[in-house]
């Protein structure tokens, strides 16, 4: 990850490190141990870090100042796996069990998807009302609460998607095995 300072944090094997003028420093937990495996980070609108680890289980890491400021552990059956910013002052969660959680203000609201035998392959805000979960086997769209499923039966070429991102125009792009795939954003939107 790139901040809006221009600095690279990067997660390794044990660690959440900041690369900056040339040379790697570690963030550490409060309590002065390595973070762990790092899953995934994000920076929020307010530039805070957000890190998803995985160190005598899953946990949620946010960082203020360059250093670990709160550590939230999360229960091993939700298994928390990838953690994106949103357009506002929240972040997205996503969970082995197939939750996405909207954290904002220190409260959670979100769907519950259905992944099958799947799994997250990446989650892209579109605001903060509405995210949308690429997986294993769809496209599933968490809207003010309600999930919306897109797959081959409905639409889509292809079953299996590998990431996906917006551009600047707010036309969606997916990633296949095929190829690209462009959704643009009215039909998006009509979805």
């Amino acid at each position: 990850l790139t901040d809006h300072q221009g600095r690279n944090w990067v997660g390794i094997r044990n660690g959440l490190y900041l690369y900056e003028s040339g040379h790697f420093r570690e963030v550490r937990k409060l309590n002065g141990d390595p973070t762990g495996l790092i899953l995934s980070i994000t920076e929020d609108t307010a530039h805070t870090i957000w890190a998803t680890s995985l160190a005598n289980g899953f946990r949620l890491i946010r960082v203020a100042k360059d250093k670990a400021v709160e550590e939230t552990p999360v229960p091993p059956s939700a298994g928390l796996r990838i953690v994106r910013a949103d357009t506002a002052h929240g972040v997205w969660l996503s969970y082995g069990d197939g939750q996405l959680r909207h954290l904002t203000d220190g409260k959670l609201s979100g769907c519950k998807l259905n992944l099958g035998r799947g799994s997250f392959r990446e989650v892209v805000p579109v605001n903060e009302d509405e995210v949308l979960a690429i997986t294993t086997f769809s496209l599933q769209a968490c809207r003010h609460g309600r999930v919306q499923t897109m797959d081959a039966r409905n639409g889509l070429p292809d079953s299996s998607y590998l990431t996906g991102l917006f551009d600047l125009n707010g036309n969606l792009w997916l990633m296949s095995a095929r190829g690209l795939l462009r959704i643009s954003k009215d039909q998006f939107a009509s979805w």
